[in-house]
């Protein structure tokens, strides 16, 4: 997977392990980071936290261990960091019409000038839904599942 993201333009990849602030601090050559994106919850996300400037913020938006998000007092309290949540069904429930269609436009401008793609492990026909439905549930996938309209 990490190669998987580098070919795909991420210029760093760290794997989360107990030395994940060492080694961001090595990738970003001591850089301050301001924001974490974390979609692992559990220990990870205090983990992460050790690499984020104080004051700064941490987005989870999944909670892959299984486990709720970890974050110590020390780094509420202390280093004033905020933990926030965000879902996309929500969103999408809470946007207006106006703020939905002026966020897939340009989503739509970024696929349709190759800034923006997503790798696509498999496509079914509507007619294999149930064997995509179970791909797509197995985890462990190298992109998404897409259903097509039959011909």
């Amino acid at each position: 997977m990490v190669q998987a993201l580098l070919d795909a333009g991420g210029d760093v990849v760290l794997v989360d392990g107990k030395d994940l602030r060492k080694r961001i601090k090595e990738a970003t050559g001591g850089g301050r980071i301001r924001l974490g994106v974390d979609a692992i919850g559990g220990a990870a996300t205090e983990r992460l936290a050790g690499s984020i400037v104080n004051g700064g913020m941490i987005v989870n938006y999944g909670l892959l261990s299984g486990e709720p998000c970890q974050l110590s007092g020390a780094s509420l309290v202390f280093r004033d960091l905020t933990l926030r949540g965000f879902w996309l069904a929500k969103w999408y429930g809470d946007a207006s019409a106006g703020e939905r269609a002026a966020v897939f436009a340009e989503l739509g401008q970024m696929l349709a000038e190759g800034s923006l793609s997503a790798r696509v492990q498999a496509s079914y026909s509507i007619d294999q839904i149930k064997t995509a439905v179970a791909v797509a549930a197995a985890g462990g996938r190298d992109g998404k599942i897409l259903i097509e309209p039959n011909a």
